[in-house]
This record gives structure tokens, sequence and C-alpha cells, in this order.
């Protein structure tokens, strides 16, 4: 009885020590790009040419950041970024915002085909001289979208090209 205790002690004391604190947030620094995210993201690997890539498979979200050529003019790297997502979505919806701080956000809003629930992208794309990226996260399903709302909006805040 008491090796059996010892045994289960152990091992939770195993697996709560290499479990991360998953309400701390992640603060990334890489390649001049500064950004804050939610703890319960984990680095993964989702594209060729991220430079910071990171997810939540459970939770169906998924944050990726990607630099854009700098020969192309800033509207055509954000037709280019868009038409990456809306090229397999069936529908789609798309709003855009300008701002002094960021040179574009924008919300996707789509299907794909033959499935029921919306996927949800946030874009936010940053000009600094010639350098150009393009933060993209994405999120499937109404219910997470609402749940994570905030996440998303402090993610997209916190993204910042530094000098």
């Amino acid at each position: 009885m008491k090796l059996s205790n010892f045994l289960i002690i152990i091992g939770v004391a195993i697996f709560t020590s290499g479990c991360r604190d998953q309400t701390r947030p992640i603060h990334i620094q890489k390649e001049n790009v500064s950004l804050t995210l939610p703890g319960y993201l984990s680095e993964d690997e989702l594209s060729e040419d991220a430079i910071v890539e990171y997810a939540n498979r459970f939770r169906n979200f998924y944050l990726v950041v990607v630099p854009l050529s700098n020969e192309i003019s800033e509207d055509s790297a954000w037709r280019q970024s868009s038409s990456r997502i809306t090229n397999s979505l069936m529908d789609f919806k798309i709003d855009t915002t300008r701002d002094q701080e960021y040179n574009k956000l924008s919300k996707i809003t789509g299907h794909f085909k033959d499935e029921k629930d919306p996927i949800y992208y946030f874009q936010k794309l940053l000009v600094k001289g010639q350098r150009k990226l393009v933060l993209t996260i994405w999120i499937r399903g109404e219910q997470r979208f609402q749940k994570y709302r905030d996440d998303i909006e402090g993610i997209t805040n916190s993204f910042h090209l530094q000098k």
C-alpha cells in the first residue's frame, strides 16, 4: 500500500513539474518582432515561411507571423496576404480598418466547403521602412471566437516591430 502511494506521489510530481503555467503570458522578441501571447499557446509548425508559429490545437486557436516581400507595395502585400486566406474559403466577408499605430487590421469570416462552423481570421499588417510583416490569427467556431475575442485583441495590440 505504501509503495503504491509513493508511486502516485512521484508520478504527480513528475507530471506537474513538466507542465508550463498556462496562466502566464508568453513574451516573444524574435527578428525585431515583439508579441505577447496567452500562456495556453505553444510553439507549433504551421507555415513554411513563418518566423513565429504558435497554436493550441485543442482550442482550435492558431497564430503565425509571416514576413512579406519588400519589393511590393503595402496594398499589394495586403492583397497577397488576404488572398492566401480567402482562396480556401467558400464564402467570406472582409472588414478592414486603418489606424495610425498600424497600417491595417482586418477580420475575415468565412466557411470551408462542407463545414458548418465558421472560421475567423484576424490580420495585422505592420510596415516599418522596407520591412513588411503580417500577423494572422485564426480560430474555428462562433463560441470559440466569442470566448477568445479579448485574447485575440490583446495579441494584435501587442504585435510591434522594434527598431
